[in-house]
């Protein structure tokens, strides 16, 4: 009977730990993140319209704005294992050995005015070995393109930092190693 009982609650424990793994992924509702969120000019309130954007704005980190279905996708990854997190066109493959413990990977998909894009968390993590961001840029104006790179953008400066990659125009896809997690948006070389 003790064994019964000792069962039914490593179950109900094992439940619980699952529940709040899953609750820990799930979208905050839509809710702006703040003042920055707030943009004005085209009449969806995404951004700038087309006439007032300039190759500086075009610069500018993507507006923070979640989509409409499931903007992330997120796993627990363990570092003898390594693993992969999906959502829409962006994948994140962690190799065994590139993690110190297990951790949970977060990928947000970031696309607003024309920007293909996206942000992977926890921010300030760092890798033993690289990790692989892919993207896939079917459908965009970026697929069919040989010189596609991916930039991360540094908040320190302000700036986005070409990355380099290798593009694969047949498949439309950009992939480059990363040895941290930020902003990533995928552009033409020299952008």
């Amino acid at each position: 009977m003790n064994r019964w009982k000792m069962s039914r609650w490593a179950l109900l424990w094992c439940i619980a730990t699952v529940a709040l793994v899953a609750t820990s992924c799930v979208d905050d509702g839509g809710l702006p993140l703040g003042p920055s969120d707030q943009s004005a000019g085209r009449p969806d309130g995404i951004g700038p319209s087309t006439q007032e954007r300039s190759a500086e704005d075009a610069m500018a980190p993507p507006p923070r704005l979640p989509l409409v279905g499931e903007p992330e996708g997120c796993a627990l990854i363990g570092p003898a294992a390594g693993g992969t997190v999906s959502i829409g066109r962006y994948r994140v493959t962690v190799p065994p050995g590139a993690l110190r413990t297990a951790t949970e990977i977060k990928v947000t998909i970031r696309e607003a005015g024309g920007h293909i894009g996206c942000e992977l968390e926890p921010h300030g993590i760092t890798f033993l070995r690289p990790v692989t961001l892919t993207m896939d840029l079917s459908g965009t104006d970026l697929s069919g393109h040989n010189d596609v790179t991916i930039y991360w953008y540094d908040e320190n400066d302000g700036t986005w930092v070409d990355m380099g990659g290798v593009c694969d125009p047949a498949s439309g896809r950009v992939s480059v190693g990363i040895w941290h997690f930020s902003q990533f948006r995928a552009g033409r070389a020299g952008w």
